[in-house]
């Protein structure tokens, strides 16, 4: 053979390399298309009927996190067939999540969802006004105490743990019936119930059961020295919440209990709060945290009884209260 005719032979040989690679890629291309398009049919599909796709190894996983941007629009990483329900799958999920939340919401007779709305202005008006404020306003309101136990008594159900329950145990453990101890600001006077042979005085700003005795609780009508335990379960609610700390010094024998039971976050300050508790003459000797829901705070009364100003002014009590937030629901 000439060596012209073994140049045109080589670069046929070629050309039919090139066609047959070009072939390659092409019927790569469309195979690439069809995966793709058969995964975001599954990844469609996964939305849709919130099931889940298995990642295929940790490495597509770590992959898939560093090249998020690149692979955003597609939510794949090919190699691996790696399926990013972030991208996808969540986002619908998310949605609905977002109107069951919303169908959620509006559940129930117009009657209870009236309800919900008017416990969350009470709830919110009590921590936010003083207490003769509040008495006021729930003595002119009809029925209006009702529903605020109403309500009060839903939001109960939701909780991790009912801080009432652990004072009833330490109650059992720590005392007898002949103990002379009062629930302040008791609501429906769990307490007395539980006990009903003990000598418990529940206060309340309104008389829910026979159980209660109406009384506003930062004007104790005790003698001074004179209970062996007080009980403040939810109940340091009102702006003027550090006159029933004053009441309760003051009516509390030496080396009587203080229980506090209140909300985790309302505590804006806990370190300044336990400083203002020392120094009215109250010891923290015990404490347990419920599910970082609520705090339940064991003091005892070391009657510091010569820097107590049993004469309590408006400056003290505001500089002191914002120790506390208040405990607001989130309106719907």
């Amino acid at each position: 053979m000439t060596k012209e005719g073994t140049k045109k032979a080589e670069l046929s040989n070629i050309n039919k390399k090139g066609n047959l690679i070009s072939k390659k890629k092409i019927h790569k291309k469309k195979n690439k298309n069809k995966n793709d398009n058969g995964n975001k049919e599954q990844v469609r599909q996964f939305s849709k009927n919130k099931e889940p796709i298995t990642n295929d190894s940790n490495k597509n996983n770590d992959y898939l996190k560093k090249n998020k941007n690149e692979n955003s629009s597609l939510g794949i990483h090919h190699q691996g067939k790696y399926y990013d329900d972030e991208i996808y799958g969540n986002i619908d999920l998310e949605k609905n999540k977002q109107k069951y939340k919303k169908k959620k919401k509006i559940e129930g007779t117009p009657e209870d969802i009236v309800n919900s709305s008017l416990f969350r202005y009470i709830n919110e008006y009590m921590y936010t006004n003083n207490s003769e404020i509040v008495k006021k306003k729930l003595n002119e309101t009809k029925n209006i105490f009702n529903i605020y136990h109403s309500g009060y008594n839903k939001q109960k159900k939701k909780w991790p743990k009912n801080p009432v329950d652990i004072i009833i145990k330490y109650l059992k453990k720590n005392y007898t019936k002949n103990s002379k101890i009062a629930d302040l600001g008791c609501g429906e006077a769990q307490i007395a119930q539980t006990f009903t042979d003990w000598s418990i005085t529940s206060f309340d700003l309104i008389q829910y059961n026979k159980y209660v005795t109406v009384c506003n609780i930062t004007q104790l009508p005790l003698e001074n020295d004179s209970y062996d335990c007080f009980v403040l379960c939810l109940s340091l609610m009102n702006t003027d919440w550090p006159k029933i700390i004053y009441e309760s010094v003051r009516c509390l024998k030496k080396g009587a209990t203080l229980i506090i039971a209140d909300v985790v976050s309302r505590f804006t300050n806990y370190k300044g709060f336990l400083k203002f508790m020392h120094g009215v003459g109250f010891s923290l000797h015990n404490k347990i945290n419920l599910d970082d829901f609520f705090h339940v705070l064991f003091f005892e009364n070391e009657k510091k009884k010569d820097k107590l100003p049993f004469v309590v002014n408006d400056k003290m009590v505001s500089s002191t209260s914002k120790l506390l937030s208040p405990c607001i629901y989130k309106r719907r």
